[in-house]
């Protein structure tokens, strides 16, 4: 098992994301649903629980992205999970073709059942208006790109809408603001940190590439996976990091002088192939 005591504390925590977050409280009136982006992988430590407070009141619709990448049962089961929370979760990846369609209805039979709960007794006389949140790197911009091409309009400024705020209109009746990746100020244990710098939610630079290889080849360990192995081309199972690196890095000829590994560039490889699916689907999390 891996000493979890060797790793770093992170916090990172950027300027700006603390002035997206005041933005974020500001506009959160406009909204009727929230779209909250989480990764496939890792849906737990890619909410972010600091917004649990001022989204209480609003319809909120996870949207499992990057799905291709995760293990399908094990998605499947956060699904049921967030559905036995009152919350139709989407688990989708930005090559499937219904991806827009769907969120589309989901948005429409959200902001129904908020309406419904509200106890809202007049149809509804404007296009909805959703949000969409999620820490960085886990889809949102993919997400947005996809919407964005099914098509380019901008509306203008709505009355009692910020005039410098432009919106994307969705289809017919959805109109949709975009929000910058917001990650939470307190990362609380090392294995989350592990988890977000495997998915580059958080800078890998701050953990170290090594550290994460070594975090991974315990997941892949765990869990049994032996796609890497086949990946590779090796002929030994790597229980230690350092024997996988080094079966990586002569393998792919990424050597120093004196015929040593340069192994930061095989961690990076390692770390690289996960992020791609390259070396097979897996969840960092299960519910």
């Amino acid at each position: 098992m891996m000493d979890f005591d060797k790793v770093p504390k992170v916090t990172w925590f950027p300027g700006h994301m603390n002035k997206a977050l005041r933005q974020l409280r500001e506009k959160l009136s406009l909204i009727d649903v929230v779209i909250e982006v989480l990764d496939a992988r890792l849906p737990l430590s890619t909410c972010n629980h600091e917004l649990d407070d001022i989204m209480q009141h609003k319809a909120r619709l996870p949207l499992l992205f990057k799905a291709d990448l995760a293990n399908r049962d094990t998605t499947a089961a956060w699904r049921d999970l967030f559905k036995g929370e009152g919350h139709s979760a989407i688990a989708t990846h930005y090559r499937a073709r219904d991806v827009v369609p769907r969120l589309l209805k989901q948005i429409d039979k959200a902001e129904a059942q908020a309406r419904a709960a509200r106890g809202a007794k007049y149809p509804r006389t404007r296009a909805i208006r959703a949000m969409i949140v999620g820490l960085p790197n886990v889809g949102k911009s993919s997400l947005i790109n996809l919407l964005v091409a099914r098509n380019q309009a901008k509306t203008g400024p709505r009355p009692g809408v910020t005039r410098h705020q432009q919106w994307i209109k969705i289809g017919e009746d959805v109109e949709l603001m975009d929000t910058p990746g917001i990650m939470y100020p307190h990362i609380e244990t090392a294995e989350t940190a592990l988890k977000l710098g495997l998915i580059a939610a958080i800078k890998q630079e701050l953990i170290g590439v090594e550290l994460l290889a070594e975090y991974l080849l315990q997941v892949f360990n765990e869990q049994q996976c032996l796609e890497f192995k086949k990946f590779y081309g090796l002929d030994f199972y790597p229980e230690l990091v350092d024997d996988l690196l080094d079966g990586i890095g002569r393998r792919r000829g990424m050597l120093l002088p004196g015929d040593e590994v340069d192994r930061a560039l095989a961690a990076n490889t390692f770390l690289n192939d996960f992020r791609e699916g390259s070396i097979g689907t897996i969840s960092l999390e299960v519910p």
